[in-house]
């Protein structure tokens, strides 16, 4: 039988030789120098590194993952996506958000979310992102909803996207206790000037970009992990370059934060060329300052794209209905925490996924890409600049890996 290397590994040059990843099994292995691919033959096709030459491999990576979903059927729901509100205190001009209804949370709806998480979860762990809007604009519902677990005895953990600004010193101090607060994300969209034109808050006071970082820094200091994100696009490259300068000056030494840039859409909800050019440029400076710290990959099989098509996730609107997409406020609910009853028709929408295009075909990225065709943020396809990034950034992870030596 003759043999190719797989289309599903990354071979990566670091200092002790070479590593490779297999992007299907999760699997790192190290070739030392003096190894080759044909003197360690033998290993490398048991582990599937190197494969028969008609073997379809994206078809079969296909089939492994319709048998694990068989396997893992969630029948339990512990992660939650909480919408305190949908107002906000920013009128960022990107904002998908707009033209949405604006509305937030009452107190019996809030005690009512608390019961719904007990009972769905079944005594399981429970996991809660707070979102919005904004969510600390309506602290309240997110204080009665962990006051209720917590006097209930259920476990929690939770997370926030955030624009960071209501988060005081006293604030995130009752976050971690209170709320078992442990990761954030916050948006910075460029230096002092930029951020405070570009966010427009209504109640920023006269410098709020020095108040967002004073309270990224108050996080960091009481144990949460803070994950910033630069909304990038061709127009504010240059002032990103620099808040990286910025950045690096005041968190460089500081393992729980992680920086990383994000396109921002247009008014089509399109990126360009050019804007995700920019993002590149930004991430490879992250990269280079140490800011991005992509964290470690899972070995695990990935078989879901995102919450949306995770039989275990679901997110809470203030009103109490259900969806499993954050980026649907308004439409696409499954039901609400008053009913049983779920809109299966909906649910098994959002698994549907996209036929593979032809940049597939030999892509090593392939088994850990799942696209869904209701997903408004893939539909303008997959560019060779989105692979490079997301290459670049396994390429960086798989360098802090040690890999078990074939000799």
């Amino acid at each position: 039988m003759h043999y190719r290397p797989s289309q599903h590994q990354l071979s990566v040059p670091c200092e002790d030789g070479v590593r490779l990843f297999h992007t299907m099994t999760g699997e790192v292995l190290l070739l030392e120098p003096g190894d080759s691919w044909e003197s360690c033959r033998t290993d490398l096709i048991a582990r599937r590194f190197l494969v028969p030459d008609n073997l379809d491999e994206n078809q079969y990576a296909d089939e492994i993952r319709s048998i694990i979903r068989q396997i893992h059927i969630e029948k339990k729901r512990t992660h939650f996506t909480i919408f305190t509100t949908t107002d906000c205190n920013a009128r960022c001009f990107y904002c998908y958000e707009h033209g949405r209804r604006r509305i937030s949370m009452e107190d019996q709806t809030a005690h009512d979310v608390s019961d719904y998480i007990r009972r769905v979860s079944g005594g399981e762990r429970i996991s809660i992102r707070w979102f919005g809007g904004e969510p600390l604009y309506h602290m309240r519902a997110i204080r009665i909803i962990c006051s209720d677990l917590s006097e209930s005895g259920a476990l929690f953990q939770s997370s926030m996207v955030t624009n960071g600004l209501y988060l005081t010193e006293d604030i995130v101090k009752e976050a971690r206790q209170k709320w078992h607060l442990a990761r954030i994300q916050i948006t910075l969209d460029g230096t002092a000037q930029v951020y405070r034109r570009t966010k427009a808050f209504i109640d920023g006071g006269d410098n709020p970009y020095q108040t967002v970082l004073k309270n990224i820094r108050s996080c960091l200091q009481n144990g949460i992990q803070v994950s910033i994100r630069l909304n990038v696009n061709q127009y504010n490259e240059e002032d990103m370059l620099c808040l990286c300068d910025e950045l690096v000056v005041l968190f460089s030494q500081d393992i729980k934060i992680r920086v990383y840039a994000y396109a921002i859409r247009n008014a089509k909800g399109k990126t360009t060329e050019k804007d995700m050019a920019a993002v590149l440029r930004v991430e490879e400076k992250l990269l280079d300052t140490g800011l991005l710290r992509p964290g470690k990959i899972s070995s695990k099989f990935k078989i879901n794209h995102c919450m949306a098509d995770d039989d275990s996730s679901e997110t809470i609107l203030p009103d109490g209905k259900i969806g499993r997409c954050e980026h649907f406020s308004d439409t696409e609910f499954t039901g609400s925490i008053y009913s049983s009853e779920q809109d299966q028709e909906i649910i098994q929408s959002w698994k549907e996924q996209m036929e593979a295009q032809k940049e597939c075909k030999n892509c090593p990225l392939y088994p850990r890409c799942i696209r869904l065709k209701k997903c408004e943020w893939i539909q303008q396809g997959c560019s060779a600049v989105d692979r490079e990034i997301e290459i670049r950034r396994l390429t960086y992870q798989i360098r802090q890996l040690s890999g078990e030596s074939l000799t």
